[in-house]
Formats: structure tokens, C-alpha cells, sequence
């Protein structure tokens, strides 16, 4: 269960203890202190204080657990194996279970607000919430493909990628949703966009991708290394691809300002 943090834009990164023994599989953070991990047996942690020490909140009770994200410090979901979602509406101290027990696998998912949604995954599962996950319907997809990554920049622009080299695209919040050229067959694990323009997919074997067009073109760029890449970050002047064996790559596109992209954030209501 390792969990490595960076101060510096990624120039330096520091091991911390998460307590756990079973793997982590993703991690959200909703400032420099507080923040959740998930992986394996359902584990679910959480830290106050940027890391120093993690809490296990759920664990051992669930397969395991893909994705996590959090719109401020109360409202946060995780997803992961048998179709599971969880929901949590303090932070983390009680965790509801939305869905489950269903033959499917759900490897990520991305909220713009605290009703609308998404989660993709195998079989070339596309689910859409629109009140908060109480329920999740199916978008219409033209593959069984394992999709990894889902990323939107406002409620009608998106992008899943997946398994062989697919990235599917909508403009109509997933109504329709058409495949782009990436002419590669590896696996892309991680899909980002900084605006509806600016985007960067990360895969196996070194594998990257970055449009300046929405994902009309994809252009492969050398990554330097052979490693599998699994996410990707946004820094002021580039963006920030991170893999296994603790690969971390600063690609800068020439001649372009990046304006980094706020988090999707939830104001929080003060109880009466």
C-alpha cells in the first residue's frame, strides 16, 4: 500500500506508511491536507494532515476498489469490482452502498457537481447518474473493450479511454458517443483534457498520446521509457504523466499556455 507525495511539482517525492498491506489502486484529494485512498479488500483511507498518517475507514469487505473521488470534505464516491459504488455524505465516516453484486467490473469515475456523473468499465460499461448516484443508467457504447479513464471538461464534453488503444468522445453529455483514431493497440490507462481542446492519454509500455484538436488527431510522442503510464496531472506550463516503478514524465507543449483546470468542488453547507 504505497502512497508517495511530491511539494515540489514532482521535482522530489516522499514514501509514506498507509498501514496497509493490500495495493492502492487510486487516490483524490481535495487540498494539500485532506485526501482518500482505495485499493484492495474494499480499503478505503483517509488523511487530515497531508499524509503523515492514514485511517482506514472501510476495509475488508468488498473486492477491490478502482476509483475514488471527492467534490469537498463530505460528499465522495468510490467504485469498484462487482459493479460496487459507494457513497459518502460525511466525509468518509459512513459509507453507503449505491450498487453492487452485479457481473461487472467498474475501473473509474468522474462528478461535475454532486448529481451528475459517471463510471466506465468492463464490459464496456458506461454508467450516468444525474441525482447523486440514488440511480445509475447505461449510455449506449460500440464496444466491450475495458474502458479505464473518463474525464469531462463541462456537462456535454468527454472522453473515455480503454483497452487496444480506444478513446470514445461526446459532445452531448454521452447521448452518442463516437470513437477517435489513436492508431495504437496498447492499453490507455489515464485520459485528460485541460480544456476542449488540450488533451494528453497515457498507456502500456510507455505509451502517450496528446491532441491539441478535441481527439480529431492524436499524435504519439516519445515518452522516453517502456514502463506502463497510468495518470496524468496538469502543472502550470506542462503536463505530468506517472507509472509503474515510480516513472514520473513532465511533457511540455511548445507554444501553448496551459490554464490549469479548476476541480470540480461542491460548497459546503454549514449544519443548521
Amino acid at each position: 500500500g504505497m502512497i508517495i507525495r511530491t511539494e515540489d511539482s514532482g521535482k522530489t517525492w516522499r514514501e509514506q506508511k498507509s498501514g496497509v498491506e493490500g495495493g492502492l489502486n487510486a487516490l483524490d484529494s481535495i487540498d494539500s491536507r485532506k485526501a482518500w485512498a482505495v485499493g484492495d479488500r474494499g480499503n478505503i483511507l483517509h488523511t487530515e494532515n497531508g499524509g503523515e498518517t492514514w485511517t482506514l475507514q472501510k476495509g475488508n469487505d468488498w473486492y477491490g476498489l478502482h476509483d475514488v473521488r471527492f467534490l469537498n470534505s463530505k460528499i465522495g464516491w468510490a467504485i469498484g469490482e462487482l459493479g460496487g459504488i459507494f457513497y459518502t455524505r460525511d466525509g468518509g465516516e459512513h459509507w453507503t452502498q449505491q450498487r453492487g453484486f452485479i457481473w461487472e467490473s467498474l475501473r473509474a469515475l468522474y462528478f461535475l457537481d454532486q448529481n451528475e456523473g459517471w463510471a466506465v468499465g468492463w464490459p464496456g460499461i458506461i454508467l450516468h447518474t444525474q441525482n447523486g448516484g440514488m440511480t445509475w443508467e447505461h449510455q449506449k457504447c460500440d464496444t466491450y473493450n475495458e474502458l479505464y479513464s473518463v474525464h469531462f471538461v463541462d456537462f456535454q464534453h468527454g472522453w473515455i479511454s480503454g483497452q487496444y488503444g480506444i478513446i470514445l468522445y461526446t459532445e452531448d453529455g454521452g447521448k452518442n458517443w463516437h470513437e477517435q483514431a489513436t492508431f495504437t493497440e496498447a492499453n490507455l490507462n489515464k485520459i485528460f483534457f485541460v480544456n476542449t481542446d488540450i488533451g494528453m492519454a497515457v498507456g502500456d509500455k510507455g505509451t502517450m498520446l496528446i491532441t491539441l484538436d478535441s481527439g480529431k488527431k492524436w499524435i504519439a510522442k516519445d515518452s522516453g521509457t517502456e514502463e506502463n503510464l497510468n495518470d496524468v496531472y496538469v502543472s502550470s506550463d506542462s503536463l505530468i504523466a506517472v507509472g509503474d516503478n515510480g516513472v514520473v514524465i513532465k511533457y511540455t507543449i511548445p507554444e501553448v499556455t496551459i490554464e490549469i483546470p479548476q476541480k470540480p468542488f461542491v460548497a459546503e453547507v454549514p449544519p443548521s
